[in-house]
């Protein structure tokens, strides 16, 4: 979609693999349409993470750094205080922190047991 942004965001690749610089659309297929390309995507100050890789992200933002993008995004460990509990605030020294992410409370997603407008 024109217009399309990607701001403040900590992706984060299973250790066994996954392709960072090969976007194509949800449906799987690799080309005709289906979303921007990223070179259209107005996207930085994100923390990439692979946890046994840490040469994951080196094309991709090179490739993004080469016109104009990514220019502060970052590849680290976001350093979650304990994400097998859930608890996924920052620990001391997070890259996440520098780029102005801000931690996700868990508590408040998926259904709630109460009404969102009455409370009840």
């Amino acid at each position: 979609m024109t217009g399309s942004k990607v701001y403040r965001n900590i992706i984060i690749s299973h250790s066994d693999g996954g392709n960072a610089h090969a976007a194509r659309p949800r449906d799987g297929g690799r080309s005709g349409g289906g979303g921007p390309k990223l070179e259209q995507v107005d996207m930085d100050s994100n923390l990439y993470f692979h946890p046994t890789d840490p040469r994951w992200m080196d094309e991709h933002l090179s490739e993004m750094r080469a016109i104009g993008k990514e220019k502060a995004s970052l590849f680290g460990d976001p350093l979650f205080t304990d994400p097998d509990g859930g608890d996924f605030s920052f620990q001391p020294g997070s890259p996440a922190l520098k780029l102005g992410i801000e931690p996700l409370d868990v508590s408040k997603m998926g259904r709630q047991n109460q009404h969102p407008i009455t409370g009840k």
